[in-house]
């Protein structure tokens, strides 16, 4: 086996381990929380289809592109047409025997020879386990092969489940290698992943909640950073007579001001939740006339217990299970790290609370909001912008 040079080793090992590279190229690239720079654009789809519009938009000719989960289907014939060299990496197959066979999206006994004949411009290779992705990739290659414009990833291709996370641990990984050993970022990553696709349409950017002045269809996750920035959501979210809850209330200011947007007389409120249980103490004090527990917000089942403990007491006994709005203001997740648990706390707290909407101040989620887009919605706005334009020449 090829000996790797020890400055490669330490790179690999750091990947392994999500400690992401600080190595910068010679634009100086800032490299954010999520693994990518922020020259980096993720766009997410919901279908192979879609996944094989978005290498037809965006794959150009001078392209270097790497495809993780590549089935010499329709999406890896698209980037072989497209672009100068790519790489395309699937996990080793057992194929059928016999005449049964695969469906038409997943790749057939022969193809990979059929495929290279076909595309000289393509390297095509076989890994043992998704983990051996690295190695393809980076340490077998030329060290001197200039990075990957592209990356394309289909997790689902090699495991046969959508996996969220590990398709944006990947993702991450992918782009830190890429940066620290070819000196420049990705431009653009595309991942074909229905969970990730949901949450790119679902998540949106403090800032822009605000300039919108409303939450639109599908918007149920509003990112935002700073104290004034959470707290200015509260009139474009919070409706009258809503259940609510605060989990990271701290000393209660913001439970206070979405308790009093709820409006108590509508029979709206809040319940802020806190790990500390001499924080809770201290908002009960400031705060004599609202309710305060001290919570853990992994544990969405006490969460849960406390809402019942809480409308026993004040409302209906028959009041729903769960809450319209959940706020989220948590050490260790407001800042620029813990990207992966902010993601599982937020789903976490989604399908156990089954909120209208969830806020949380948190700085690597509110990146996130700038980065990870849906293709689809990409796609709806381009075609928008499109039509006016075309709407605006005609009437000239």
């Amino acid at each position: 086996p090829r000996i790797l040079p020890a400055a490669l080793l330490k790179v690999s090992l750091s990947a392994q381990l999500g400690l992401h590279s600080r190595c910068h190229s010679a634009k100086s690239t800032k490299i954010i929380c999520n693994g990518s720079t922020d020259q980096t654009k993720w766009y997410t789809c919901g279908s192979t289809r879609e996944l094989e519009k978005a290498v037809e938009l965006f794959v150009q000719k001078n392209d270097s592109v790497a495809e993780l989960g590549a089935q010499l289907r329709d999406v890896s014939t698209a980037i072989s047409q497209r672009c100068d060299k790519a790489v395309m990496v699937d996990i080793a197959r057992k194929f059928p025997d016999g005449t049964q066979e695969r469906t038409s999206a997943m790749r057939r006994r022969g193809d990979k020879q059929i495929f290279q004949k076909q595309h000289n411009n393509t390297v095509f290779k076989e890994v043992t386990t998704l983990d051996d992705w690295r190695r393809a990739f980076f340490f077998e290659m030329d060290e001197k092969s200039k990075a990957f414009d592209i990356f394309i990833l289909d997790v689902s291709a090699i495991v046969g489940n959508d996996l969220p996370w590990t398709s944006f641990s990947i993702v991450r990984d992918f782009l830190a290698i890429n940066e620290a050993l070819r000196g420049l970022p990705c431009r653009i990553v595309l991942v074909k992943s229905s969970d990730l696709n949901r949450l790119a349409l679902s998540l949106v950017h403090g800032q822009m909640l605000t300039n919108q002045g409303r939450i639109k269809s599908k918007q149920n996750i509003v990112a935002t950073v700073g104290v004034a920035e959470y707290r200015r959501t509260i009139d474009i979210v919070v409706q009258p007579g809503d259940a609510i809850l605060e989990v990271g209330c701290h000393m209660g200011t913001s439970t206070s001001l979405l308790s009093e947007k709820a409006e108590v007389s509508t029979g709206g409120y809040c319940i802020g939740v806190d790990i500390g249980s001499s924080i809770i103490q201290e908002a009960k004090k400031r705060y004599p006339d609202l309710f305060f527990e001290v919570g853990d917000a992994w544990d969405t089942s006490n969460l849960l217990r406390i809402q019942k403990g809480y409308t026993k007491r004040h409302h209906d006994k028959n009041s729903r299970c769960g809450f319209d709005v959940v706020y989220v203001d948590l050490g260790g997740l407001s800042g620029k790290d813990g990207i992966l648990e902010s993601l599982m706390l937020l789903s976490s707290l989604e399908h156990a609370l089954e909120p209208r909407c969830l806020v949380i101040k948190s700085k690597c989620m509110r990146q996130l909001s700038s980065t990870l887009s849906s293709f689809w919605q990409y796609q709806r706005g381009k075609n928008i912008r499109t039509d006016t334009i075309n709407s605006v020449s005609n009437s000239y």
